[in-house]
Parts: structure tokens; C-alpha cells; sequence
């Protein structure tokens, strides 16, 4: 399912549709039982969580530990390429030319 995520933002290039793709092929978190004896139904993944996901390095095989990443002893679920071509995708469109723009309008726009 993580590699379809993947797969489907880089084909649709629009959160929004992958995740109504996800909602109607039935990919959603699954039911959770907390401790307490509560239980959370299974519900659709949200658009923060999609993030989430997306830009975890856990699916190329690395780990996050400290604000670090370091190699993981396990395999990656997404070749590296998937994962990297994702991230360009997804790179705010506001910060895309953003080192070009006069120092001054720079300062100006940061408060």
C-alpha cells in the first residue's frame, strides 16, 4: 500500500486525488484498541498523515533517531529514486525560485 502511495502521487501529482483514490480502494488506518480498552474505528487517512508517510525515510530503508537519519537494518519498501522524485513533487511551490528573489523582498516577507 505504501509503495500504490508512492506510485499514485507521482502519476496524479495531486494529494487530493490519491487520497480520494485511497478512500475508495478502501486503504485506511486500520482500527486501534488503546490501552484504556477504548477502540478507534478504522478511518481514512487524512492529509497530514499522507505527509506523514510520504516523507518518512523509514520506506527507503533508513531510520530517524534524534533528528538524524541513519542506514536501517532493514529494506526499503520504495527504491530511492521513487522517494526522492516524491519529495520534488511535494516541494512547496512558494519556496521553488525563492533564493532568486532580492534580499530585501527576502526580509520583507518573513514577517
Amino acid at each position: 500500500q505504501v509503495r500504490f502511495m508512492f506510485e499514485s502521487i507521482l502519476q496524479e501529482e495531486n494529494v487530493a486525488k490519491v487520497l480520494d483514490i485511497l478512500t475508495a480502494k478502501g486503504i485506511c488506518l486500520p482500527e486501534r484498541k488503546l490501552h484504556n480498552g477504548k477502540v478507534w474505528p478504522a478511518r481514512p487517512i487524512s492529509r497530514a498523515y499522507f505527509y506523514r508517510i510520504i516523507h518518512s525515510p523509514t520506506y527507503i530503508g533508513k531510520v530517524e533517531y534524534k533528528g538524524k537519519i541513519y542506514e536501517g537494518e532493514h529494506e526499503g519498501l520504495v527504491p530511492l529514486e521513487t522517494y526522492r522524485a516524491v519529495q520534488d513533487l511535494l516541494k512547496p511551490k512558494f519556496l521553488l525560485g525563492w533564493d532568486i528573489l532580492p534580499a530585501h523582498i527576502q526580509s520583507a516577507c518573513i514577517y
